[in-house]
């Protein structure tokens, strides 16, 4: 299913600014004024949020409107559809898409900016908040019409004038790259113009956050997961390919492939990194820190000869592809751990420079750092130029180039870092990704250090209501979920999976690093229900029915109690057995850990030793 238009997009601008209520309202001299700022603004846009590179087009754009394949959304367990969003309506007014790395969510804000545009009525304004990082603005406000007198003339009161009438549509795009020390005040920002203007339709991306719970006038809506309908489209739009290798792949996926990598292929990003790496290797991993690492080596090594000219890059530096990796890896964490993604040029230059000389000392060579940039911009395409500013093609190659460097090049400081990132980047990948780059490491340096006081906060499995007190304390959320009875229970628990890795380790060490720090997890118990009334998940019919009514909110409410007086059934859930587990292995890891660096220490010191 392709985006479509039924009229030209310069077609739809010069109406919407010349008809707007709000416009009309002003003197005449200024309503012409603006409409003509609006109008010069809305073209620009229009012409910038159209094109956009992937990791599969970082030197040529792909067109949004000839090539997006649109998501499926869902809130409170109900489908919400493009026609609820883009509506007039006061439901989904204020609203938060939110959805994990790589789920598409700045490329859907973009398409509702062009069907905002159709729809016609107020004009859509489309910002993206991680530019407010490197701007001097002190506020929200002042940072919109700073942004907006790029295009026009525009003040503070008139903006908030057309808040008040309802003149605009407000587009926010990625409130989770904002940096981690300014993000609660921008979130209050933006929950006061909520409140201050009720009728002002706000739509807000980031990646999900309990912080949201706090916003009281917001929806939470999620990105769902791609179909293998919608996979299928996704790879079949893809330009620059070769349509042989794309139908290949096609094929793959409906024949096996989407069953046996599922996580990989409901993610866009990873979609795309996925047919990239397959057009050049046979395997592809369900370690999410390998399949990364084949990704990166295509992306620096065959990028241009899978495009069938046999072509390759000149690089302008003499790097191999690990002494790349290495090099690039300490840029990415020392930019990482300071909420930095933007750079421009001279501020690339000095990062890389710091770079070399952590590993180089000072043997680097005149032009070196900004040879490595031209090569991470054009060999390697894992940085992108929009304009005057060089940022990541996505933000999680810099999580998985900072894992790398903890994993490898990292022991002075280890534990403040990796304490760090647990604490401000909750829903980032970089901690499991770390853990299982080198879990030995892990372990020794930050587990065996969280590990006391977390075991003394975990209730014991003898008692008949551990689960119920392990799910409450850590992940209190799943107390609300919808579930009917427990056929259904079971039918959907024995079936889901956590996918995140394939893993029970990652999936440990994940919780550990949110569980620790009083972070919960966004519920993905409806998204579940989801899946199963869509058939994408085994259960009874009788058991689809009921999530089928339960969606619909025509069973017994949409806030059915999580346990009943007979908890039993619990134990042979996913739930049951991996709170099981968990406990289970706090328990037991502390003393494993530490015979291991004990072990470990005279094993050293056995091969350290000198021969006689």
């Amino acid at each position: 299913m392709k985006f479509s238009l039924e009229a030209d997009v310069s077609d739809l601008i010069t109406p919407l600014t010349k008809g707007t209520s709000f416009l009309k309202q002003l003197a005449d001299n200024k309503s012409k004024e603006l409409g003509l700022g609006f109008q010069t603004y809305l073209t620009r846009t229009a012409e910038r949020l159209r094109v956009y590179k992937t990791i599969l087009s970082s030197t040529a754009p792909s067109d949004l409107i000839d090539e997006y394949v649109p998501l499926d959304l869902s809130c409170e367990s109900k489908i919400v559809t493009e026609t609820d969003l883009i509506s007039s309506s006061q439901k989904y007014c204020h609203s938060v898409l939110q959805a994990s790395a790589g789920a598409g969510k700045s490329i859907y804000l973009r398409w509702l900016f062009f069907k905002f545009l159709e729809r016609g009525g107020e004009i859509p304004l489309f910002f993206e908040l991680r530019h407010f990082n490197v701007h001097e603005a002190d506020n929200l406000v002042a940072f919109l019409v700073d942004q907006l007198n790029l295009h026009m003339e525009l003040d503070e009161d008139t903006l908030l004038a057309g808040f008040e009438k309802n003149g605009f549509i407000l587009l926010l795009d990625g409130l989770d790259e904002i940096d981690f020390d300014r993000r609660e005040e921008i979130s209050a920002e933006i929950n006061q113009l909520a409140e201050t203007f009720p009728k002002l339709k706000i739509i807000v991306t980031s990646r999900p956050h309990q912080d949201f719970q706090n916003w009281p006038s917001f929806y939470e809506i999620s990105l769902m997961p791609l179909t293998k309908e919608k996979v299928t489209s996704l790879i079949d739009n893809i330009n620059f390919y070769d349509k042989d290798l794309k139908m290949k792949f096609i094929e793959e996926i409906n024949d096996s492939l989407f069953d046996s990598h599922r996580f990989f292929l409901e993610t866009p990003l990873l979609a795309h990194m996925m047919f990239l790496t397959r057009t050049i290797s046979s395997e592809i991993s369900d370690k999410m820190h390998i399949f990364y690492k084949t990704t990166y080596e295509a992306l620096y090594s065959k990028h241009d000869a899978m495009k069938g000219s046999g072509f390759q890059r000149k690089k302008h530096s003499n790097f191999d592809i690990e002494e790349f990796a290495r090099f690039f890896s300490f840029f990415c964490c020392s930019t990482y751990v300071n909420s930095q993604m933007l750079f421009t040029k001279d501020e690339l230059i000095q990062h890389l420079t710091e770079s070399l000389e952590f590993f180089l000392g000072d043997e680097i060579e005149e032009n070196q750092a900004k040879e490595f940039m031209h090569d991470a911009i054009e060999a390697s395409c894992i940085l992108i130029q929009d304009g005057d500013i060089i940022t990541f093609v996505h933000r999680s190659f810099q999580e998985y180039f900072t894992a790398f460097f903890l994993a490898n090049y990292c022991d002075e400081g280890y534990f403040e870092i990796v304490e760090k990132i647990a604490a401000e980047r909750t829903h980032d990948q970089t901690i499991g990704l770390l853990a299982n780059m080198n879990i030995g490491k892990f372990e020794r340096l930050w587990l065996i250090k969280k590990l006391p006081a977390l075991i003394q906060t975990l209730p014991s499995t003898d008692d008949k209501d551990y689960i119920k007190l392990f799910w409450e304390k850590f992940f209190p959320e799943w107390n609300l979920m919808s579930i009917v009875d427990d056929e259904i229970r079971l039918s959907v628990f024995r079936e889901s999976k956590n996918n995140d890795d394939n893993d029970d380790e990652f999936v440990i060490y994940q919780i550990i690093s949110n569980c620790f720090l009083g972070r919960t997890t966004s519920p993905e118990l409806r998204n579940v229900l989801l899946a199963v009334s869509r058939g994408e998940l085994p259960a009874s019919k009788s058991a689809k029915k009921k999530i089928e009514a339960t969606l619909a909110g025509n069973a017994t409410g949409n806030k059915l109690p999580f346990y009943n007086s007979d908890s039993t059934w619990q134990s042979k859930t996913w739930l049951g057995i991996s709170s099981k587990n968990f406990i289970e292995f706090c328990n037991s890891a502390q003393t494993r850990i530490e015979k291991q660096i004990s072990r470990t220490k005279l094993d050293i010191a056995k091969i350290a030793k000198p021969r006689k």
